[in-house]
């Protein structure tokens, strides 16, 4: 879509993709006078370096058997470019997701509104995943052994409960989904998707998990998709022991042009606390779609991680205005990333317009709303209205047994030995690996425990968010600044920024 209609020559556009050979053509779609649709597809193969058609040729067919083309293409293709398609991808091209073409158009257009990454407002992202639902549910409505619409229902299911307010309809829906693709089709890369995120965000088997991930890329090796989430996966649950990276880094390779996975590949080179990588990764994924708030967020974050800089993070942010409606710019950080990272770089003007944003921005989450603007109440200096949205929020934390925000609220408020209970509870149900002695010190620096926090910190054991340069800057830790323990701590770098 990104170069329908342009000017620009093959070479240019070749040279924009890192490709040798670009395969244009065109469709022509008329509808009968009997109901049915012929259509015409010419195809042409192009070597870039000389502009030589190495293949053309033309389809004159009824649209029933658009599958059949679809798949006459791309054996032709290979044919010409002297590749033998082998392995889990044999015949991949000439299977028929379904016959029924109304089925198979819902499901485009489910994929069409499923989001592009989970960067933004939590309000556009339940809307966009709705609509992908709707869509799925309408195209297995049409064919009823549809296994891949089955799938992808199950996936966006999954998301509806991870993203929404914890419904059990939606995990309801999102296991029978992924049971009738499996039935359908045992082998589907993308119903063992499903049940692996499913594992891994409803009911936390982590080793069904990866399990069932590492089936579906088995199934489906070059799908770029399921590497991604099976990296990014891996990182969350393994991290640098992982070979999420590689992963990563294999599906950038395998479609350059997609800025969810660079988005992706770039937060786990800050992670890794390569910030110069993730700092150029994330300049790439912005170049692709400039109008997106995503990426310009997490850019800000890794000022933030990587070099204690608060001032470059704001003015990310304040540039990124240029392009991005500044609302939904603000949306996007206060409502998906944690509070120490979007009090750091929202400067005071933005925090007070994230105050207004309304229940919807947060996808109707009573304990995100009641958090966030209760956070920046408290950065802002207007005690009363802290406490009021911790206390909205408190007991709907409680109802949904939310350890891991419950534990913020109740120290905020000052309610010390349930918050650390709380949060014994939240680090026992975590993975080993994520290292949550920062959050454990913020807790206690919020629950007024001062000298724990201390404790805590001087451990050096604070995982991937925390870095001495971040320490040093960020204001959350100012009750701390004049013992001489903590400026111990902040005195010595020797975090790696591969600066």
């Amino acid at each position: 879509d990104r170069y329908r209609g342009t000017d620009k020559s093959l070479k240019q556009v070749g040279k924009e993709l890192g490709a040798g050979y670009v395969l244009e053509g065109s469709i022509r779609w008329n509808r009968q006078a009997d109901g049915s649709s012929r259509i015409r597809v010419t195809p042409q193969l192009i070597r870039v370096a000389d502009d030589r058609h190495v293949w053309t040729t033309r389809y004159d067919t009824d649209l029933r058997d658009i599958f059949e083309i679809q798949a006459n293409i791309a054996e032709q293709v290979a044919t010409a470019l002297g590749l033998v398609i082998a392995g889990p991808d044999s015949g991949a091209s000439a299977r028929r997701p379904t016959t029924n073409l109304s089925a198979y158009d819902a499901y485009l257009r489910g994929n069409a509104a499923f989001p592009d990454d989970f960067y933004g407002s939590q309000g556009q992202i339940m809307a966009r995943l709705q609509r992908a639902a709707e869509n799925y549910r309408e195209a297995v409505k049409f064919d009823s052994s549809f296994a891949l619409a089955y799938a992808k229902l199950g996936t966006t299911a999954v998301n509806l409960y991870n993203h929404g307010t914890f419904d059990s309809s939606a995990a309801i829906e999102a296991k029978a989904a992924i049971d009738r693709a499996l039935r359908l089709d045992p082998d589907l890369g993308d119903a063992h998707y499903a049940l692996g995120i499913y594992h891994l965000l409803i009911d936390s088997d982590t080793t069904e998990a990866m399990r069932e991930l590492e089936t579906a890329v088995r199934r489906s090796p070059n799908d770029a998709d399921l590497l991604m989430d099976l990296a990014n996966t891996e990182w969350n649950l393994r991290g640098s022991k992982s070979q999420a990276i590689t992963r990563a880094e294999r599906a950038v390779q395998l479609d350059p042009r997609n800025q969810r996975r660079m988005v992706v590949l770039a937060f786990l080179y800050q992670e890794a606390q390569r910030f110069d990588d993730a700092e150029r990764t994330y300049d790439r994924a912005i170049a692709l779609r400039p109008e997106n708030p995503g990426p310009y967020t997490q850019k800000a974050v890794n000022y933030l991680i990587g070099y204690g800089d608060i001032a470059r993070a704001r003015q990310v942010l304040r540039q990124a205005a240029r392009h991005v409606d500044t609302m939904d710019l603000i949306s996007a950080a206060a409502t998906t990333l944690m509070p120490q990272h979007f009090l750091g770089i929202l400067d005071e003007g933005y925090q007070r317009a994230a105050v207004r944003l309304p229940m919807s921005a947060f996808a109707g989450d009573t304990v995100l709303y009641g958090l966030v603007k209760g956070t920046i109440y408290r950065a802002l200096g207007d005690s009363v209205r802290f406490r009021a949205h911790f206390e909205m929020a408190l007991p709907v934390a409680k109802a949904r047994h939310d350890d891991f925000l419950l534990c913020f609220l109740l120290g905020g408020l000052r309610h010390r030995k349930e918050a650390y209970a709380a949060f014994a509870r939240a680090k026992a149900a975590s993975t080993p690996h994520l290292m949550l002695e920062e959050f454990e010190a913020r807790l206690a620096v919020l629950a007024g425990d001062y000298e724990k926090a201390i404790e805590i910190l001087e451990r050096r054991n604070w995982g991937r968010h925390l870095t001495v340069p971040w320490l040093r800057a960020d204001p959350f830790w100012d009750p701390l600044r004049k013992d001489a323990r903590f400026q111990r701590l902040v005195r010595h770098d020797t975090t790696r920024t591969g600066r």
